[in-house]
């Protein structure tokens, strides 16, 4: 990917901040790109490191020999982790470029003590050793750690201007808008688009237009079918869907282009869509503290099932 055009697009601030630091020999050691919660600043510190390296602009970043990734966007990076990464910072490098760059994806996702022993190498960092931290709270980390470091903030994406970049991406117009609410990415899209990501849409769809007709269906099919592999995306097409009910009665594009007639009978039906989107949204978080899956389906679909006149 050529992150250089989809910074000078998306985030021409971030380009301009980069390429003045190169320009000027002013480089830092240590960045951290921040944004609001749930954004994706992956094609930011991804051009950083293209820039790092100075590789072809068709290398991939996160291949560079000499790159340590530890990942804070699933679960807490703990304080043997960081001393780990710090160790090998300090070792001689693979790529004969001679450089070495640690990437902490969200590093408000670690401990006091990780992030202490992550300052004391940060105050006093080896040579051609560079640290990237991404965060969706900043607030969060160390007044000390913000001080040494060249903060880039990420502006909130478009979803406007996003939705017309994945509709350019030939994913088929039945699916674009829907893409795009699902994922901010291409990479996060070509991950996740493919045959299983269309069964999916279609049995979803199949289900809600029996639930019309049998709430009870609703329940047992949804049941049956929902399980700790899928859930997040099919109850993410429910959501979306039910938020569509609301978009259609207020003229808004619509993420299930395809179902204006369905979205349409929902609305005649007198569906509690509010409630629907409420209770799919505590599941979300229910699931954050890790409560029996089956149990909580169980009473989502319960409650779903409740919604229908």
């Amino acid at each position: 990917m050529n992150y250089k055009e989809w910074l000078q697009k998306n985030n021409i601030i971030a380009y301009r901040i980069l390429n003045n630091s190169f320009k000027n020999n002013k480089i830092f050691h240590s960045y951290i790109f921040s944004s609001q919660k749930g954004q994706n600043i992956e094609n930011e510190y991804l051009y950083l490191i293209q820039k790092l390296i100075d590789k072809s602009k068709n290398f991939d970043p996160l291949k560079y020999s000499d790159l340590i990734f530890l990942d804070g966007s699933k679960k807490i990076i703990k304080k043997d982790q960081v001393l780990n990464a710090i160790n090998q910072l300090q070792q001689t490098t693979l790529d004969s470029l001679g450089k070495k760059i640690l990437v902490i994806k969200n590093i408000e996702n670690t401990n006091i003590q990780s992030l202490n022993s992550l300052l004391k190498f940060i105050e006093e960092p080896t040579k051609n050793t560079y640290i990237i931290m991404t965060t969706n709270n900043i607030s969060s980390i160390l007044t000390t750690i913000k001080s040494r470091s060249q903060i880039i903030t990420v502006p909130p994406i478009n979803m406007n201007d996003w939705i017309e970049q994945v509709k350019m991406f030939n994913y088929g117009k039945d699916f674009s808008i829907l893409l795009a609410n699902l994922y901010k990415t291409k990479k996060e899209i070509d991950k996740n688009f493919n045959e299983d990501f269309k069964k999916n849409y279609y049995y979803i769809i199949k289900i809600l237009k029996e639930g019309l007709i049998d709430k009870n269906n609703f329940f047992i099919e949804m049941n049956n079918f929902i399980n700790k592999k899928n859930w997040k995306l099919n109850l993410s097409f429910l959501n979306l869907f039910f938020n569509d009910i609301w978009k259609k009665n207020n003229f808004i594009p619509l993420s299930f282009k395809k179902e204006k007639k369905l979205i349409q009978k929902y609305i005649n039906s007198n569906f509690d869509f509010q409630n629907a989107i409420i209770h799919i949204n505590d599941f979300f978080l229910l699931r954050e503290k890790n409560l029996n899956f089956e149990l909580s389906k169980i009473n989502l679909l319960l409650k779903i099932g409740e919604c229908y006149e």
